[in-house]
């Protein structure tokens, strides 16, 4: 974060980007004790809202690694914990655009938490989320939205 200062002023300006964090070291939480956890947890958390004034209120683990533990310290923080169910590959020198969006495709239904990466590493991120959201979303009859936006959706079925 501290790297890409401007980026992350640009993406927390718009609307349909969501900032949460997910660790300030990327840590594998479970071999680490409370307060340890709790030093991982809360670093970006405190330097989003003293950096940018962003109250960040969504954790995601890295790795997708926790333990009962991890969920205690999150939820004493006031965070939302949250996974995903697709990860996009977006990193993977080796893969195209077409290879991700391709699995993306395959495997987005609703409710679906997608992970890509803006931290530069994935380079055809952009081309991919613009393909999904223009065509590939729509014939799904689906639409992107924040995970605080999904979080707060209610079911219509019985």
């Amino acid at each position: 974060m501290a790297k890409h200062g401007a980026q992350v002023e640009q993406l927390l300006g718009l609307d349909f980007f969501e900032v949460g964090t997910h660790g300030e070291v990327h840590a594998h939480l479970p071999m680490h004790d409370a307060d340890e956890q709790r030093a991982e947890i809360l670093g970006p958390v405190t330097a989003l809202q003293e950096r940018y004034g962003h109250e960040a209120t969504l954790f995601r683990p890295p790795y997708g690694e926790y333990n009962d533990l991890t969920v205690a310290v999150v939820k004493l923080l006031g965070l939302q914990f949250i996974q995903w169910n697709i990860e996009s590959g977006d990193p993977d020198p080796t893969l195209s655009a077409e290879q991700i969006l391709a699995r993306v495709a395959k495997r987005t239904k609703p409710g679906s938490i997608i992970v890509f990466h803006a931290n530069g590493k994935g380079k055809q991120t952009r081309q991919v989320i613009e393909q999904l959201t223009r065509e590939i979303l729509p014939s799904k009859k689906l639409r992107p939205m924040t995970v605080s936006e999904l979080l707060d959706c209610k079911s219509t079925t019985p």
